[in-house]
This record gives C-alpha cells, structure tokens and sequence, in this order.
C-alpha cells in the first residue's frame, strides 16, 4: 500500500495529525507540504492507494495554499481520497466545500472527518489544549481504522461562488493584518522562517509582510518576543499565543521548500 498525506500546518496541529495518521494506515505513507507547491503548474502524483489532505479551517473553508494545490494535482489511477480538517469545535461545512473543489477538478472525496484541537485563531485554554491533544491520537487511530476498512462517507459537495482558491485568498486580508512592534521585536527573524507562503522578509532588522498572507497565524504564535500583532478591530491581541507542544520551529519552516 501506497499513502500519500498533503499537509498545511501553521501551529502544528495538522502536521501532528498527519503524522498520527501515517502511524495507523495500512502500508507506507509519505507527507507532503502543500506549500511546497506553490509555484508549480501542475503536480504529477505517481500511482498510490490512498491519498490524503490534512489542513486547518479559516472561515468554513480550507487555506487557499491546499485550494491551490488541489486544482493542480494529475492523478494516476483513482486512489482512495480523504480529508481531515482540524478545528476549534466546529469546521462548519468546510469538508464539503473542499469536496466540491476537488470535483471540479476531476477527484472524488470519499471519506471525511474533522478533529478538534487547540485553537489557533479563537484561542483555547490550556485545560482544553491538554485534551485535544491527548486525545488527538485517538481519534486518528479511528479515522485511519475507517480509511484501511474504505468506509465511504456522505460527503454533500456544498458550493459558493467563493468557493475557489481566489475567494479564500481575498476573504481576510482586511481583518487578519499583521504588524510587529517595533519596541518589542527582538530581530530573531523566527517570523520570516516559519511563514509557510515566504510572505515575511526581514528588513533592518524587523519583518515586512507581503502579499501573499495565508491568514495562517504562524507569525502570531511562534514570535518569541510575542511582537508580531493583529491590527484588527475584530480581534483582541490579548490573546494566548500557541503552537503544538511536539512540533519544532524547524518543522514549520519546512513548508517553505519550492518545487
């Protein structure tokens, strides 16, 4: 058996379930970052059995790097496909919309499942983190047992006109604007390394944001000095800053690899 798990992660969560997954499903199962696509054309997939997304939900939908990647992906064969999102409660029909994508783009979903775990975007406490991720490992051991047995879910296919890499790209940039205090910035360029879009360069010594921002947060929750802000009326920078206890700095800034 072939795996083949495309991964977006900011915080972490993601990537710990992707790899959870890996450990249960029949076979050998490879990760790959869907950001490390970003300026491909077309991604040819060799043949495989089984092939998987894990991502984050932003606003009922999936980040728009995996959006990208799925409207480029040249399948051999008709693999077993799934989807995992994780999220703080509640995915709302995020699954569905990603199944309607990947439709229009010639690829049937057939098995899907959401997995809370600690919030990133609205903030969890440290009482719910410790059980999310506790039990983070249980309920990937069940979705691995349903995708090994082919469990076939009902998937609706919900569509929007938004729906598209385009629409999630331009929903938050005017409510998720990132800024660094310049009184409290320390220069580690931790910022610039762990943005899975490239999007943060380091100038005289502080970040400059581009525009290509996945809303992801990343920037946010691993700053050290906790100088990277969101400059938002919808939001309180009082906020907790996060990241998965078991994923390292380096993990993150991995996704920035092009092909």
């Amino acid at each position: 058996m072939k795996n083949i798990i495309y991964y977006f992660t900011a915080t972490g969560n993601s990537l710990v379930c992707a790899k959870n997954l890996a450990k249960y499903l029949d076979g050998e199962t490879e990760l790959r970052a869907a950001a490390n696509y970003l300026e491909a054309e077309e991604i040819t997939v060799e043949p495989c059995d089984t092939l998987g997304f894990v991502f984050p939900v932003y606003g009922e939908r999936a980040p728009w790097p995996v959006y990208h990647l799925a409207a480029r992906l040249k399948l051999s064969g008709q693999p077993y496909v799934f989807g995992i999102a994780t999220c703080n409660d509640r995915g709302g029909s995020c699954l569905d919309f990603f199944a309607s994508w990947l439709k229009k783009h010639g690829i049937e979903m057939n098995y899907t499942r959401k997995i809370t775990m600690p919030g990133n975007c609205m903030a969890t406490n440290e009482a719910e983190n410790a059980e999310r991720i506790a039990d983070c490992d249980m309920f990937c051991h069940r979705s691995a047992d349903n995708i090994n047995s082919r469990f076939q879910s009902t998937v609706e296919g919900f569509d929007a006109p938004e729906n598209t890499e385009e629409g999630q790209r331009e929903r938050f940039p005017k409510i998720f604007v990132f800024k660094s205090d310049p009184d409290k910035c320390v220069s580690c360029g931790l910022c610039a390394q762990v943005c899975p879009m490239k999007n943060i360069t380091m100038t005289d010594g502080h970040p400059v944001y581009g525009s290509t921002c996945a809303s992801c947060m990343a920037c946010f929750h691993w700053c050290p000095a906790e100088a990277v802000y969101i400059d938002s009326k919808f939001f309180n920078n009082g906020r907790s800053r996060y990241h998965h206890p078991d994923v390292s700095a380096d993990e993150i800034a991995a996704q920035q690899k092009r092909f």
